[in-house]
C-alpha cells in the first residue's frame, strides 16, 4: 500500500476524490469533502477556556472548543500544526500597530506645537517616509482590494502633515509666529482629523474582514472542528490526479494522504487532519495493544 494510503485513498485512486480546499496563513490545503459535516464562523462560536497562555499568544492556539447544534466539539486548530500564524492573529496585530501609529501623529502634532511655542527644537521626523508609519506604509502589501483602497487614503494628509514642520518653523524663524499658528490650528482642525479618522476606520476595517472558520469534521462517528482562516474552493479532482510521491509526501513533513497535481499550480496536500491533530491515537492505541495481546 502506498505512504499514506487509507481505504478513503484506495477508493479516490479509483474513484477521485472531492476535496475542500482551506486557506491555513500562507497554505493551502484540502481534506476530503466526505469527512466534513458543516463550516461555521469560528470567532462567533469559539468559547476560549479559562487558562490563558499569555496576554501575546495567538487566540487561534488556545485550548478552546466549539459550540455546534447544542454540543461542545474540540476546536483542533491547523495554524500551530502547520507552522502558522493565523489571519486573525495577524489582523488583530495589524490593528494594534495601527492604533499606536496613530498615537505617534498626534504626539508628533503636539511636538510641534510646543517647538512653536516654546524654544525648543523640534527632533521628530519631517519625511514622512522616516516615521515609524512612512516605513511600516512603505513596505506593506496586501491582496485585500478593501483595505489597500483604504490605505491609499493615507498618503495625502500624511505628506501633508509631516510637510507643516519646515513650513511653520520656518515661519516662526521669519518672524511669522502667529500666522504659523494659525495655519497649524486649522491643519489640526482638518488634515490631523482626516488622519487619525483614516485610522479609526482602517482598524474598524480590521475588525470587519478578520476571519476565522472551524470546519465540522467526522471521524469514527465523533465531530471535531478544524480551525482556518477560509475556505477557498470545493472541487472534485479525477483519480489520476492523485500523487502519492514518497519523496514530496516526506519534504512536506506534515501527516499528508496524498497530493493532488494540476497543470499549473503548486501540489495541494491532502491532510491527514486525524494524525496531524492526534485525533483517534487513544483508540489505535488500545487496538494496538489488544492485537499484541
Amino acid at each position: 500500500m502506498p505512504l499514506g494510503q487509507d481505504d478513503l485513498m484506495t477508493r479516490a485512486l479509483q474513484e477521485g476524490l472531492e476535496v475542500l480546499t482551506l486557506k491555513v496563513g500562507q497554505q493551502r490545503v484540502a481534506v476530503p469533502m466526505v469527512e466534513v459535516v458543516h463550516i461555521l464562523d469560528a470567532i462567533q462560536a469559539r468559547t476560549l477556556k479559562v487558562e490563558k497562555a499569555g496576554a501575546d499568544a495567538d487566540p487561534s492556539e488556545g485550548d478552546a472548543v466549539i459550540a455546534y447544534e447544542g454540543a461542545a466539539l474540540a476546536y483542533l486548530p491547523l495554524w500551530p500544526r502547520l507552522g502558522e500564524k493565523s489571519n486573525t492573529h495577524e489582523l488583530t496585530c495589524l490593528a494594534e500597530t495601527l492604533a499606536a501609529r496613530k498615537q505617534d501623529h498626534l504626539d508628533w502634532m503636539g511636538a510641534l506645537s510646543h517647538s512653536l511655542n516654546h524654544d525648543v527644537p523640534f527632533t521628530k521626523a519631517r519625511n514622512p517616509h522616516e516615521c515609524a508609519f512612512g516605513k511600516w506604509y512603505d513596505s506593506f502589501k496586501t491582496d485585500n482590494r478593501r483595505l489597500r483602497l483604504l490605505l491609499l487614503q493615507f498618503d495625502t494628509p500624511h505628506q501633508r502633515i509631516h510637510a507643516l514642520a519646515d513650513r511653520l518653523l520656518e515661519m516662526k524663524a521669519q518672524g511669522r509666529l502667529d500666522a504659523a499658528l494659525a495655519i497649524f490650528a486649522e491643519e489640526e482642525r482638518n488634515t490631523l482629523a482626516t488622519l487619525l479618522a483614516l485610522f479609526d476606520r482602517t482598524v474598524e476595517t480590521l475588525a470587519q474582514i478578520r476571519r476565522e472558520i472551524a470546519v465540522i469534521v467526522r471521524h469514527q462517528g465523533t465531530l471535531y472542528a478544524l480551525g482556518a482562516d477560509g475556505v477557498q474552493d470545493i472541487r472534485f479532482y479525477p483519480a489520476d490526479t492523485l500523487s502519492y510521491n514518497v519523496a514530496l509526501l516526506q519534504r512536506y513533513r506534515v501527516p499528508t494522504r496524498c497530493f493532488l497535481i494540476e497543470a499549473g499550480a503548486e501540489p495541494l496536500p491532502v491532510l491527514d487532519w486525524q494524525r496531524l491533530t492526534g485525533v483517534g491515537a487513544d483508540a489505535r492505541a488500545g487496538a494496538q495493544a489488544g492485537a499484541q495481546a
